[in-house]
């Protein structure tokens, strides 16, 4: 492979994909190996003189050097030189103007590791500011460095990194320098975007280095996208691989989507969360025993909506959850056209969780129970009972099956136990009894028990060997 030229055309070309900035990179990095430099050409255009400037840059440092790290020299000798240097032995950002020091109390090891987003904004008659991120982290008055007229008499080449123990040690990710003063909002729109993202970008971004392209193995020439400024990188710089983007304001992956709006990610094919999509996966999540998967709402009053789930024609397709049981703690509302149950049914705690919303269905439950059977006065000698219930909210509906083998000395009004407690006097209920005679039963629920009689003429309904069938509907307490 050999040197390839290329036009680069300022209006239309972008950063390439990084990480853990916003859009903020242009992809290739260039590493710099202790002792690495990258000599800046001088150009009389990129001298600051008495005026405001801006610096900015994307790094990402490994470790501190034996020394200082220098990040950025104006001129390798000479008077007149500005120089911003990651003070390791004082934990500061250091800005000297013509060997006079400015420390802004930053301390950029917390940063070692990670590819950040720096800008350093000096009023030469006020403040300088340092932002990570798009944030100001840092100032520093620096109007003592108002007479200083950087460059002045001095031609000499500027440089990135340093001597063998004193420059950076990590990757640049992005260098430009600006003659204006960078407001904060163009400071995060620097952050945000990859390109050059202000109106007046070329006649105040004096240098905008191309290090995407920057490949020393081929050519150690690294070109300036503004036209001036270009570089040379000396041993110990390499081409480092692309790092990817991560937190945009907005991303696209493959080219058959449409272009994302600002907050949209957009993705052509499949996508996998802690796992590798299966074939027949569009959208496969995977997370270990333990760790939760949220969907959240910025919001407090509305809900997380799940529009629709369709097929390629646009037709609803079903949801289907296949695990045995799902917990939905905070409930289930809204479903205007129902819910449909195949199989399986939906199940309801086995202890109500009542609810004081009268539209509110809290409890359903069905099974057997054993009535335990009484009379009003005497005794039965020998009986046996059972019966069943269904219960929907707080309705009952049971059934009874009652046999008295000895009736003994039982008179008044047989009683049969509820399977759940009852609003005592509500509701009646009916049955009859289907050996002997076949009479007609009606009966009384009241809190614990079902009291039957002949409906004829309210009296004792029972006798030996007599069989009553009947059913109760009530409330429940």
């Amino acid at each position: 492979m050999g040197i390839v030229n290329y036009a680069y055309n300022r209006s239309t070309s972008g950063g390439e994909i990084i990480r853990e900035l916003v859009n903020a990179s242009d992809g290739q990095g260039l590493h710099f190996a202790n002792g690495a430099a990258l000599l800046l050409a001088y150009a009389s255009g990129g001298v600051f003189g008495t005026a405001d400037f801006s610096i900015e840059f994307i790094l990402d440092q490994d470790s501190d050097n034996s020394s200082d790290n220098e990040i950025y020299t104006s001129q390798i000798s000479g008077s007149n030189v500005l120089k911003v240097t990651n003070s390791i032995s004082s934990n500061v950002v250091r800005i000297s103007f013509d060997s006079t020091n400015y420390d802004i109390a930053y301390d950029m090891s917390g940063d070692y590791g990670t590819p950040t987003h720096y800008v350093l904004t000096c009023d030469r008659s006020a403040l300088a500011t340092l932002y990570k991120n798009g944030n100001s982290v840092g100032t520093i008055n620096i109007s003592g460095s108002s007479a200083v007229n950087l460059g002045n008499g001095n031609t000499a080449n500027g440089y990135l990194g340093g001597a063998s123990g004193y420059g950076v040690i990590g990757t640049y990710y992005r260098w430009r320098t600006w003659k204006k003063l960078l407001s904060a909002a163009e400071v995060t729109a620097c952050y945000e975007n990859a390109s050059v993202p202000i109106t007046d970008q070329w006649s105040n971004c004096v240098t905008d280095l191309d290090l995407a392209f920057a490949n020393p193995e081929r050519s150690l020439a690294v070109r300036s996208k503004s036209g001036v400024g270009n570089a040379t990188a000396s041993a110990g710089c390499f081409q480092l691989n692309p790092i990817e983007q991560l937190n945009s304001k907005s991303g696209r992956i493959g080219t058959t989507v449409a272009t994302p709006e600002d907050g949209e990610l957009l993705v052509g094919g499949k996508v996998g969360v802690g796992i590798a999509p299966a074939t027949n996966q569009k959208l496969q999540v995977n997370v270990a025993s333990g760790v939760n998967l949220s969907v959240s709402h910025h919001g407090l009053t509305s809900a997380v909506r799940l529009n629709a789930i369709t097929d390629d024609s646009g037709l609803n397709v079903p949801l289907e959850l296949t695990a045995t049981s799902y917990n939905f703690i905070g409930g289930l509302s809204t479903f205007p056209a129902g819910i449909a149950v195949t199989t399986g049914g939906i199940q309801f705690p086995a202890t109500q969780s009542a609810s004081a919303d009268a539209n509110n269905l809290d409890d359903y439950e069905e099974g057997v129970f054993t009535p335990t059977i009484s009379a009003s006065s005497g005794a039965i000698t020998t009986s046996s009972a059972s019966g069943t219930y269904t219960r929907v909210g707080r309705m009952v509906n049971a059934t009874y099956d009652i046999i008295i083998t000895t009736n003994g000395t039982g008179a008044g009004t047989l009683n049969a136990t509820l399977p759940f407690a009852g609003v005592a006097a509500t509701s009646y209920a009916t049955g009859r009894e289907t050996v002997a005679l076949g009479f007609a039963l009606t009966g009384t629920v009241g809190a614990t028990t079902v009291d039957w009689v002949k409906t004829s003429n309210d009296t004792y309904p029972a006798a030996d060997g007599y069989r009553l069938k009947g059913s109760a509907v009530y409330q429940a307490a």
